[in-house]
């Protein structure tokens, strides 16, 4: 039996000003103070071969003020941003017949954000504005792969839930239950991979608070929606040579969808997607992946019996130029990019994701104009240093680590200006490993 294995503690403290550095009794003077930190502790118990528990648990805090003179007024901001978050991962295997990983995670969030405005003449505040919201989530997932030494099957089960209660969007209570299945064999040459899922949503929003529970939302609610999807698809891959292989897939989609937005009575939707998509992957160098795939939808309402088509392709890439390991360092570098064009008129899949990145809740299910490019980009440098003869033992290695993303959006039909955005990071971060 291993021991018990107390994972490295970590606690990390930053304060930062700022400020533009102009008068203070200036109508344009403004500064600003922020602190935060943040604790991590975590364990590992192997207590059999073929059973294993990793626990992780993180606390953070970040608080911030902000004072603005303004042309009337003096504002002056408070915000505090506390949040809990705990793993569970629990895997276990019975020789080469079924592996499975139990994973929890639970995530709470708060945010209280309180400005005082004052006359630029008095020291009595004018108004309070005083916003809150608390967030929660809790999701798990049980991932099983079964029959490995005769033909290796995933099966995957998942529900995410999630709330939050918020002053100025009100309440939201949604349940999301997932289940998925795939496998893969060869035919002729050619690999083929059937899935099928599963999912069902049921979310209730209100529009305010009103002293109203999360408990109590079900029969006080602005709006219900009830989601469910029946998803299969059938990817294959041809090698035609050493450089290039075919692509091509077949998907069927069936959306039952009920939706309420009061005062309006029930409205029931169903859909049915057909789509059928052929591509060519590529390695025309060593370490550098191209694929190119282009696919063609039919997209039926059944409640009106009318099909809309469209068209989507996506191009991906994935270069590794340097791999290097030797005594005294290992190096790697990992580039991707991603681009995907949806166009005609489908299910509005694109407005959907944004929409849930955004509001946080999901939208109802409709057939639109699409017209959207989504891109992305990364690229990550890793290099590991070996202490231990540097340092007597005392350090193990030295980590540095560099990644930068690039994700751009583009809405290009009428008035989808909502959803066009560019976000651009850069990180570095050492790490010293004991």
């Amino acid at each position: 039996m291993a021991p018990l294995t107390i994972q490295p503690t970590s606690r990390r403290f930053s304060r930062s000003y700022n400020s533009n550095y102009l008068p203070r009794n200036s109508t344009l003077y403004s500064e600003g103070n922020t602190y935060s930190s943040d604790s991590h502790y975590g364990l590992s118990w192997t207590p059999f071969p073929f059973l294993h528990y990793d626990w992780d648990f993180v606390k953070a805090e970040n608080n911030s003020t902000t004072t603005e003179n303004r042309t009337t007024d003096i504002a002056y901001t408070t915000q505090t941003y506390p949040r809990s978050h705990i793993k569970h991962n629990l895997s276990w295997g019975v020789a080469d017949w079924i592996k499975s990983t139990f994973m929890s995670d639970y995530d709470l969030q708060e945010n209280v954000n309180e400005t005082t405005y004052f006359a630029t003449s008095d020291v009595t505040p004018l108004t309070i504005n005083r916003l809150t919201n608390t967030s929660h989530l809790d999701s798990f997932a049980l991932n099983n792969q079964i029959l490995q030494k005769i033909q290796p099957t995933n099966i995957n089960v998942g529900r995410v839930y999630d709330d939050y209660i918020d002053s100025t969007k009100g309440l939201k209570y949604r349940d999301a239950q997932t289940l998925a299945s795939d496998t893969s064999f060869t035919v002729w040459g050619a690999q083929v991979t059937p899935k099928f899922s599963y999912a069902q949503t049921l979310q209730y929003l209100r529009t305010s608070i009103d002293n109203i529970s999360l408990e109590q939302i079900k029969s006080n609610f602005n709006s219900y929606l009830n989601n469910r999807t029946y998803t299969f698809n059938l990817d294959g891959t041809q090698p035609l040579n050493n450089y290039f292989s075919l692509l091509a897939n077949y998907g069927y989609q069936r959306i039952l969808e009920t939706t309420q937005a009061l005062p309006a009575t029930e409205n029931s939707t169903a859909f049915t997607v057909h789509s059928l998509g052929i591509g060519l992957k590529s390695t025309p160098i060593p370490d550098l992946l191209l694929s190119y795939t282009y696919t063609y939808k039919m997209n039926i309402n059944e409640i009106i019996n009318i099909g809309f088509q469209n068209y989507a392709d996506t191009f991906v890439a994935q270069y590794t130029p340097i791999v290097i390991s030797t005594p005294k360092y290992t190096s790697k570098i990992i580039a991707t990019y991603r681009r995907d064009h949806s166009w005609g008129v489908g299910l509005n899949d694109f407005a959907k994701l944004e929409n849930n990145q955004v509001n946080n809740n999901t939208l109802a299910t409709d057939i639109q104009t699409l017209d959207n490019i989504s891109t992305v980009g990364n690229i990550q440098a890793n290099v590991e240093i070996p202490m231990a003869e540097r340092s007597n033992g005392n350090i193990e290695k030295f980590i540095f680590t560099a990644e930068g993303n690039i994700v751009e959006k583009k809405d290009l039909t009428t008035g989808g200006g909502l959803y066009n955005y560019t976000i651009t990071s850069l990180v570095f971060s050492g790490k010293l490993v004991f």
